[in-house]
Parts: C-alpha cells; sequence; structure tokens
C-alpha cells in the first residue's frame, strides 16, 4: 500500500476521534420518557418576556369514501397577541374560518379586532365599532388567560370535553421539548377510556346510553404544557376509526380526526394593526 493511501486512513480515522472525543466532551443526548433522543429544535429558545405570538388551531375531520374521494370539514381559528402599553396591555386580533377542500376561498366565519379601547366585530350586517370591555374570544374558545400571556387552557377544555388537569393526570410524560421557541413538556395520553372520551366530544356524539357505536382503530393525543406558562402551548389529536350514523342503524362510516394547536412566531415582527378597510367599514355604521 503507497503512502498516499496510508495518509487518507489516517486522517479519516482522526476525523472519527475527534468526533467522537467533541460528543464525549458534551455528555449524553437528551432522552425523552420512553427512551427516545429528543431532537433539538431550529427554533431558539424565547428567555425574554413575551411580547408577541400568534396560535394556530386547526379542526380537521375527513370522511373516506367508497370512490376514493375523501371529503373534510376544517375549522381553523388564528389568535394574534401584541403587547402594549394601554389600558388593557395588549391588541388582538381572532378570526374564524371554514376550509372547503374544494373551493380555494375560505369562508369567514367570525372575526374581530381588539385596539386600544375599541373592539371592531364582523357579523352578518358587516363591520361594527365597539367599545373594548374585555378579552377578545372566539367561536373556538380560545381566551387569553388573566396575565395576558398565552391563550388559557379553554381552547383545550372545551374541544376535549375535559379539564386539563384530568387529562395531565391521566397522561405520560415524554421529556422537554421547544415548542415555537417555548420550552414545554411532552404529555400523551395513556388512558384508554379518555381517550375514546375525547374522541367522542370531538366527533359530537351524544352521551351514553344513546351514543352511536365507535371503533377507533387508532389514535394518540399529545399535549404539550409552557414550563414557565403552565399552558397548552401545542397539542396534536389524530384517530382513524368508524361510527354508526345513527344507534341501531348497523351502517358504520369511516373517520379521519387531524387536529392540531400550536403557539408560534413568539416575539416575532407580528403587530396587531385594524385594516383601513376595516375602519372605514365600521365608521360607515
Amino acid at each position: 500500500m503507497n503512502r498516499s493511501v496510508w495518509i487518507r486512513i489516517w486522517m479519516l480515522f482522526g476525523v472519527v476521534l475527534f468526533v467522537g472525543g467533541c460528543e464525549a466532551l458534551m455528555g449524553p443526548k437528551p432522552v425523552n420518557g420512553d427512551g427516545s433522543t429528543v431532537v433539538a429544535s431550529a427554533v431558539a429558545e424565547v428567555t425574554e418576556p413575551i411580547r408577541s405570538y400568534r396560535a394556530i388551531l386547526h379542526q380537521e375531520v375527513q370522511h373516506p369514501q367508497p370512490n376514493g374521494t375523501e371529503p373534510a370539514d376544517i375549522l381553523e381559528f388564528s389568535y394574534e397577541w401584541t403587547a402594549t402599553d394601554g389600558p388593557f396591555g395588549y391588541d388582538a386580533h381572532a378570526v374564524t374560518t371554514l376550509l372547503v377542500p374544494q373551493s380555494p376561498t375560505p369562508g369567514v366565519m367570525d372575526e374581530a379586532y381588539a385596539s386600544g379601547g375599541s373592539v371592531y366585530q364582523l357579523s352578518w350586517n358587516g363591520w361594527s365599532k365597539l367599545v373594548r370591555t374585555g378579552d377578545v374570544d372566539g367561536r373556538s374558545g380560545v381566551l387569553v388567560s388573566p396575565g395576558g400571556i398565552l391563550p388559557n387552557s379553554d381552547v383545550l377544555a372545551v374541544i376535549s370535553g375535559l379539564p386539563v388537569a384530568t387529562l395531565l393526570a391521566a397522561s405520560t410524560a415524554r421529556g422537554e421539548e421547544l415548542v415555537g421557541g417555548l420550552r414545554a413538556t411532552h404529555y400523551q395520553l395513556t388512558d384508554v377510556s379518555l381517550l375514546t372520551g375525547v374522541i367522542s366530544a370531538r366527533l359530537a356524539l351524544p352521551p351514553p346510553p344513546t351514543q352511536s357505536p365507535l371503533t377507533i382503530d387508532s389514535a394518540q393525543f399529545d399535549i404539550w404544557v409552557g414550563v414557565k406558562e403552565g399552558l397548552p402551548v401545542q397539542y396534536i389529536l389524530s384517530a382513524v376509526g368508524k361510527v354508526e350514523t345513527s344507534a341501531g342503524s348497523g351502517v358504520s362510516v369511516p373517520f379521519v380526526i387531524a387536529d392540531r394547536y400550536t403557539v408560534g412566531e413568539v416575539n416575532g415582527q407580528l403587530v396587531v394593526v385594524v385594516p383601513p378597510e376595516v375602519l372605514a367599514a365600521a365608521q360607515a355604521r
């Protein structure tokens, strides 16, 4: 073997030793509660006080058909929040849209802006201006916490039909992760009966004994709770199964649930501003 080949082998061996030495100096890799390695987030952790954020709730139920089509009911709720020096301490924008896969244009179901001492509300007959007396909420139950920091647990309780404390008590901690720059504890609901109840509530099924027979093929519910905030900053609910069209009918239809709630863009460039066209429309009323 000639000299150049030996040099290349020793160089490669040296690189391997260098990488291994660096990993040894950094210590063992963090692992989740289930033993899996924690994947580092590309988003840097937010350590300063929260000044702005966006929370998005995406609710989707697909209904696979024998012909291969998958019609879906999709509801999306967006909540934008920015800190201010005003009497309420923040401005906000909330909008709920109904997304129809066959249509490129989403349908706005409700929308509101809270800016300074005013609230601009969209209703069936257009925009109106109201005196601001409290927090802006929306059809999906997202509210700001008493401290005005993050959406409180109502969003999760409204959808699941259960208090967040009940869900977490029946869940297994999977370690800490970064969600939108916020350090959060990852929980996974492991109580089968509670998980079935969450899915039943999500499908708006009537309570027992009139509830339609529900068959769940697979399901998973993960919740991330901010370490500092103590509030859910993300959750993902997925489920596949069948449900009878009515109790005793013997006719079952398939369903696929794909829900996701995430807080992001924390301390980004987000600023809540009431658009000029909204101001003009409200003024014209």
